[in-house]
Order: C-alpha cells, then sequence, then structure tokens
C-alpha cells in the first residue's frame, strides 16, 4: 500500500487497531486469570477496607457471566479459562512476527506442546474424562 506507518492517514487506523487489540484480546483473558488468583494472593484485612468492599459488591454481579467461562474447571484451576483465550493468540502473534514458513510451524509446534504438556500435568478439568 501507499500508506506510511503511523502517517498521517495511517494513525486513525493504528489507534482504533490497537484499542481492538486491547479491549477484546489482551483485558478479558488477563482479567480471567487475575480473577482467582486474586483472592489466593490478598491478605483477609484487605477485604475488609471500604473501597474493595464496594468494588467487591459490583464483582459479585457479573459472577454468573465467569461462572459459565470457569465453572467446568477445579476450583484451584478456574484461571485456566483465560490461558485458552492467551492460547489462541499466541499462534496469531507468531504468524504476525516471524516471516519464514517453517520458522512459524516450528515455533507453533513447540507452543503448542508446551500447552498440552501445561494442561496434561494440571490437570484442570472437574471431570476427569476431559482431562485425558
Amino acid at each position: 500500500g501507499d500508506l506510511e506507518f503511523m502517517g498521517k492517514e495511517h494513525i486513525g487506523y493504528a489507534f482504533l487497531a490497537l484499542f481492538f487489540l486491547t479491549t477484546l484480546i489482551i483485558i478479558p483473558p488477563l482479567f480471567l486469570i487475575i480473577e482467582p488468583i486474586s483472592y489466593k494472593l490478598l491478605p483477609e484485612n484487605v477485604f475488609d477496607w471500604r473501597k474493595v468492599r464496594y468494588f467487591c459488591s459490583k464483582f459479585n454481579s457479573i459472577r454468573p457471566f465467569l461462572d459459565s467461562l470457569q465453572g467446568c474447571f477445579k476450583d484451584n484451576y478456574r484461571y485456566f479459562a483465560g490461558f485458552y483465550l492467551i492460547y489462541r493468540s499466541i499462534p496469531d502473534f507468531t504468524f504476525a512476527i516471524v516471516n519464514s514458513r517453517l520458522e512459524v510451524f516450528t515455533i507453533v509446534q513447540f507452543l503448542l506442546i508446551f500447552m498440552l504438556a501445561l494442561h496434561t500435568w494440571a490437570q484442570p478439568y472437574r471431570n476427569s474424562i476431559h482431562n485425558h
């Protein structure tokens, strides 16, 4: 194309792409990963603070939505729901960064083997039939 990268005509498209990248690809998986872990990592007295109680009361209104995404996992592994969204974006990111097809397929193969090994080791599902 004849558009200059981050030039006068391209900047609008770039900001729109970055907005959607942030809101649809980065924030939801991080939220699904951080939410279950935060209850384990934060000390008990933090939940006594007024602002944290207010936030938690608002947060409980979306709990049914999170349970629909995280309900199939064991309670200790509810953050794996966010991993699936990250797993989908890692190969896409690899295809965008690396130019050689052989390198891309090699990197993606190793990443997929790592992801499968992680799930095999952790066995995060409630039903054992899904873990095998």
